[in-house]
């Protein structure tokens, strides 16, 4: 329980200093609370762990004292799902600050909305996956999460450590525009280096039973395929239900990243 409490103080530190201040002045705590909002991009156990982490680090630092508390919003797996969410906070007063995970890094409606938030003076973070470094920086405070490209080169590093002689290599994601998916696909490519044929990333929408039909089809298109490599933490799952089904689990080198707790029973 202590290390989800760290994962969540990293998540509500600046966050609770950023909506303190935006609180100084408004006086009569009667009010009522005021929100600090994190908002997902889809569920996964990773949420489950974090929302935990969240409820401790709310007693950790005393939000109470100050009229605040924590909560987690869970997303519906679409950038449409993040507008709709956001449109909702903006027209909610107590909502002073909020930790954003994006569904897709350059979405241009979602930055809108991030955009009236902070105008409004709702401080605003990124937390797991970003948004757009180079065209959107300026919308939050501070990007919160795991380095996804040294995460990706760790992971194609394991994949040459087992298949030295190389192969041929697909990744499976449920967004290709997420940032945390762009960094980790190119870091597994870079990790993996040149002995391995990489083929393009096969996405679905976070969609369980497309996850597992991608992997059937990249299986049927590409006949030299033999390494696997799943992205985010559902694909674990989904690549080794097929090849068990498949009966071919002997053949294909499988490196994913997330301890999904099913990946954990395959292992």
């Amino acid at each position: 329980m202590r290390r989800l409490s760290v994962l969540s103080l990293l998540v509500l530190v600046p966050l609770l200093m950023l909506a303190t201040a935006t609180l100084s002045g408004c006086g009569n705590k009667s009010t009522g609370k005021k929100r600090i909002i994190i908002l997902t991009n889809g569920y996964s156990p990773f949420w489950d762990a974090a929302k935990v982490g969240l409820k401790e680090a709310e007693k950790d630092l005393k939000l109470d004292d100050a009229s605040l508390q924590a909560v987690l919003e869970a997303n519906d797996n679409t950038p449409e799902g993040q507008v709709t969410k956001l449109r909702q906070f903006a027209s909610q007063g107590d909502v002073v600050a909020i930790g954003i995970s994006a569904c897709d890094a350059g979405n241009e409606s979602v930055a809108d909305e991030l955009r009236k938030l902070k105008d409004k003076g709702v401080q605003i973070v990124t937390v797991d996956s970003d948004i757009d470094r180079e065209r959107m920086r300026d919308l939050r405070t501070a990007f919160i999460g795991t380095d996804n490209l040294a995460g990706g080169r760790e992971l194609g590093k394991c994949a040459r450590y087992i298949r030295p002689q190389g192969g041929e290599l697909i990744t499976f994601v449920g967004r290709t525009g997420a940032q945390n998916a762009i960094e980790r696909i190119k870091g597994v490519q870079e990790g993996a280096g040149e002995n391995f044929k990489n083929w393009p990333t096969m996405g679905d929408e976070a969609l369980e039973d497309r996850a597992r039909k991608n992997v059937r089809d990249a299986i049927a298109n590409y006949p030299k395929l033999d390494t696997l490599v799943g992205i985010w933490s559902y694909n674990a799952p989904a690549i080794a239900d097929v090849v068990e089904q498949m009966g071919r689990r002997k053949d294909f080198t499988v490196v994913v990243f997330d301890a999904e707790p099913l990946a954990i029973q395959k292992m």
